[in-house]
This record gives C-alpha cells, sequence and structure tokens, in this order.
C-alpha cells in the first residue's frame, strides 16, 4: 500500500535542485548548490540531523498539589529514520526518590502525495515501578505552506507493576496549526487517552501550542493544556529551549 501510494503521487521539487522531495536528503539546498543524486550539496555527503530540546512541563490541579518535570529531549535524524531519546524526572523528588523516566523510539517517515506526510513508530518507556511498550502514528495534511492539520495516535502494552495491574490504552489527538509570521507557528489541538487502570478517568485536554523559530537553529516551544475531564490535570504549562544541528 505504501509503495503503490508513492508512485501515485505527484512530481514535486521544493528546491529546484532537480530531485524530487520524496528522496531528496536536503531539501533546503540553496539553489545556486551543485547537487549529488540525494540532493544534497556535493562533497558534503548527508551524517543526518539532531535536535536537542530542554525545559520543564509544570502540571496544576486547582484542588490538589502542583508536578513539575524537568525535560531533555535528543532526536537524530537520517534520510526518512528517526531516533529520539527522552526522559523526564520529578524536580520535587526527595534525593533517595528514583522518579525519573526514559522513553526510546525509532520511526520512519514516508510522504503520499504532495500534502500527507506520515510517520510511524516503534518505542518504550521505562521507568523503575514499570515498562511501555507502544506503537505510533503522526499523520499531517498540508493545505499550502502555512495550514496544516495533525493527526496522533499510539497504542500502549503496558507492564504490570509490584502494585498495580494495568490495561492496555490508546490515545488519540487531533489538530490545527498555522504560519502566523515566518518565524513564528501556532496551533489548536483536542486530545484524547482511555485509562489504563479501572479506577482512573479518561484524558480529555485543549492544547494550544507555539513554536517561535530565534534563529535557523535556535527555537522556543510553549504550549498549555486546559483538562477537560477529572483523568487530566487542570492546567498544564510546557516550555522547550530547542536547537537544531545539521
Amino acid at each position: 500500500m505504501i509503495v503503490w501510494a508513492s508512485l501515485l503521487h505527484a512530481y514535486s521539487d521544493y528546491d529546484v535542485d532537480g530531485v524530487e522531495d520524496s528522496i531528496d536528503l536536503c531539501p533546503h539546498t540553496p539553489f545556486d548548490k551543485l547537487v549529488d543524486e540525494d540532493g544534497c550539496e556535493e562533497g558534503k555527503g548527508y551524517p543526518g540531523s539532531w535536535s536537542l530540546q530542554t525545559g520543564m512541563m509544570i502540571a496544576v490541579d486547582t484542588n490538589n498539589s502542583t508536578l513539575s518535570n524537568a525535560r531533555i529531549s535528543i532526536q537524530y535524524t537520517y534520510k526518512k529514520w528517526d531516533i529520539s531519546l527522552s526522559t523526564f524526572r520529578d524536580i520535587n523528588a526527595l534525593p533517595d526518590e528514583d522518579l525519573q523516566t526514559l522513553y526510546m523510539s525509532i520511526g520512519h517517515t514516508q510522504n503520499f502525495w504532495d500534502e500527507v506526510e506520515a510517520n510511524v513508530a516503534l518505542g518504550m518507556k521505562y521507568s523503575s515501578a514499570q515498562n511501555d511498550y507502544y506503537a505510533t502514528l503522526n499523520m499531517i495534511h498540508s493545505f499550502d505552506s502555512d495550514r496544516y492539520v495533525s493527526f496522533f495516535y499510539s497504542y500502549t502494552l503496558p507492564e504490570d507493576s509490584a502494585l498495580q495491574k494495568y490495561h492496555n490504552y490508546h490515545t488519540f489527538s487531533l489538530g490545527y496549526s498555522q504560519q502566523i509570521t515566518a518565524t513564528y507557528l501556532t496551533g489548536l489541538s483536542y486530545q484524547f487517552s482511555t485509562a489504563n487502570t479501572v479506577d482512573t478517568n479518561a484524558y480529555h485536554a485543549l492544547t494550544w501550542e507555539n513554536t517561535l523559530r530565534l534563529s535557523e537553529r535556535y527555537y522556543l516551544l510553549a504550549s498549555y493544556s486546559l483538562g477537560l475531564s477529572e483523568g487530566a490535570s487542570d492546567h498544564l504549562f510546557n516550555l522547550q529551549f530547542g536547537v537544531d544541528f545539521d
């Protein structure tokens, strides 16, 4: 099905270098540069690219305590493949408490026609209490260079811990994003997740997401989520600083 869809999509060449976008490993090569068969500047090759994000997430419940997590995420992309590693740690935890969570995943991106891009990934969440294994699908449909809708779905198989039995659960989100200026992207999305235990409510939230590009390399990510169910925090704030490496 993927191969058939790839054959059907229309030809496109964003940077006008003679290499079709679906196989172009360097899709933003300056027009005055000579490129190789991969669409990259001759003599430079394509070692892949890195991105690093670090920041904090703060969850606030009106009738409960505040939870703060520090986050570091690293992603490596080569051709259509990506590998990511993320860690979350409760910054309010005592020194002898091990409340760190580690996420690892590997994914592949496929283009369908000019407008649709899909990334499929397999991953694992590791913590001292128990582990989760999950599969994700992230699809983006672009209306033009400034507007797109996104759909995300994941299915998780959690291990039982010593104290709790967990159920398999799924998560999805649907959102719309728009490029307001050359450096500012904003969007609104709805998230839903089924409960993983019998005594937990489903998760419903509405999220406002923003990306501000500070330069070609540096950017800021900021979001706010409003909880719509008892299974979600009333308010969730997220602020990240990101760096891209070629």
